[in-house]
């Protein structure tokens, strides 16, 4: 019975470590200014990885497999390393009145490389190929919004937790890519369709982000519902 116990004060004992080490305080979900200091506060605690409680690096931060597919465009990027999150700016966090937490983050750079495959057609070039691929991004606004649940543990006490997110990515200085072996090696026509797409950077933008932002989005959210789970609810928001 003894040892019992010593395992849950050294939980506990965790735990007061791990959020004092925070430096944010609970606030109330109308408390703009205290909702903004401690999303800031866990981002800087979490994107860096937790190893004592098995929270991977969100920076850099692997991801294994997007897909996307938009109009006549099927893409596929495989092991790929993003970088550059750490140095997002937390611009705003606010709860609304049906309990949706809403973050503005601001991202100076944010650099994404691995390997790609792609076949079809964007602003009406043909385009297809596969190889090494890297895109940096320059002045990314990013908003996520995502339900604010509030869920009994196994540890019998109540934490908050983050489901069902849209992510809304704002690119507004464009961007700088390679992506190696485009028509096969065809370097002509490869320079030509990297013109046009550069030429055309916010329509690209659009067209491409949206599986890549939100595949980022995805690990962030599951490395703070980890996190939250060691924390009481009501050291968090107080609704």
């Amino acid at each position: 019975m003894r040892w019992i116990l010593s395992l849950f004060s050294l939980a506990f004992a965790f735990t007061n470590v791990i959020c004092a080490s925070t430096g944010y305080s609970a606030c109330r979900s109308n408390d703009s200014q205290c909702l903004k200091e401690q999303t800031t506060a866990m981002y800087k605690l979490i994107l860096p990885g937790i190893k004592e409680l098995n929270i991977p690096s969100s920076d850099p931060m692997y991801l294994k497999r997007i897909e996307g597919k938009f109009d006549q465009m099927k893409y596929e990027l495989t092991d790929s390393t993003m970088t550059g999150f750490l140095d997002c700016k937390v611009e705003s966090s606010d709860i609304t009145s049906d309990q949706k937490a809403v973050w503005k983050l601001s991202c100076p750079n944010l650099r994404i490389s691995g390997q790609y495959s792609m076949n079809g057609t964007i602003i009406g070039v043909p385009i297809f190929g596969n190889g090494a691929y890297f895109i940096d991004t320059h002045d990314y606004f990013v908003t996520v919004t995502t339900e604010v649940k509030t869920t009994k543990g196994d540890d019998g006490q109540f934490h908050i937790s983050y489901k069902n997110f849209k992510a809304d990515a704002d690119l507004r200085g464009g961007f700088d890519y390679d992506a190696k072996n485009l028509f096969g090696g065809n370097k002509q026509l490869a320079d030509s369709a990297k013109t046009i797409i550069k030429q055309n950077w916010q329509i690209t933008a659009k067209l491409m982000a949206t599986p890549i932002v939100d595949s980022s989005v995805r690990n962030v959210l599951k490395s703070v519902n980890t996190y939250l789970k060691s924390v009481p609810a009501e050291e968090v928001i107080i609704f």
